[in-house]
């Protein structure tokens, strides 16, 4: 597996988010994650959070827009719960914690859409997510050089602890088809190397590419 700068992302050491993209997107994507404003939190609090979409871990928020997900939840334990909300909100991301854990936030949305007016564009993209094989099966399928479209998805997860740490907590393999599952709790004081598998369709994928970004937050006191 080869890690890079993308589709994994670690915010900060209270903040553990993991974002991917189901497809390909445009050359010079924009990445899209959950942003916890919070990553650790007291059992009968609020997780709040904004969807993003950005480079770099700077973006705009998303407002809750249910015709734009297939699936919206958090999962601790054995319990899995729709995230509710209002068309437009802002945050989208509002849900009120009952029991301590490890809580898995999860969006897998629906299929968008991007045209590419030519093929360097495509290629230029394949090439920086480490997929050049793709440009072969566009090539043998007999698809053109220019003016073709694509459909892509996007699966993004948020790690949000609540309650005490227990180092045994788990990440939960939620029902996205593209999944990247901490072997280990992220929060543990005594992680020095945190495991990951990446899986397609409930397989195991190896040999692909994952990316890192690595961000700190500052706080400002006033």
């Amino acid at each position: 597996m080869m890690i890079r700068a993308g589709n994994m992302r670690v915010v900060s050491a209270a903040l553990f988010t993991l974002a991917l993209s189901a497809f390909a997107i445009p050359v010079k994507a924009h990445e899209f994650w959950i942003s916890a404003r919070d990553g650790t939190l007291a059992p009968g609090d609020t997780i709040v959070g904004d969807l993003k979409v950005g480079t770099d871990l700077r973006g705009v928020p998303y407002p809750y827009l249910p015709d734009r997900f297939q699936s919206f939840s958090v999962t601790v334990g054995d319990t899995t719960t729709k995230v509710a909300g209002n068309i437009g909100d802002i945050p989208a991301l509002s849900h009120a914690t009952n029991q301590s854990g490890l809580h898995v936030v999860t969006q897998h949305t629906t299929a968008f859409r991007v045209m590419y007016s030519e093929v360097a564009h495509f290629r230029s993209y394949l090439a920086d997510e480490g997929l050049e094989s793709f440009a072969e099966r566009h090539r043998a399928r007999g698809l053109p050089d220019s003016g073709f479209e694509e459909r892509y998805t996007r699966c993004a997860k948020a790690l949000v602890q609540v309650g005490q740490i227990i180092s045994t907590d788990r990440d939960i393999r939620v029902g996205m088809p593209l999944k990247l599952v901490a072997g280990a709790n992220p929060y543990a004081a005594d992680l020095s190397v945190l495991p990951v598998t990446l899986s397609w369709q409930g397989a195991p994928v190896s040999d692909r590419q994952i990316t890192i970004l690595s961000y700190t937050r500052k706080l400002v006191m006033g």
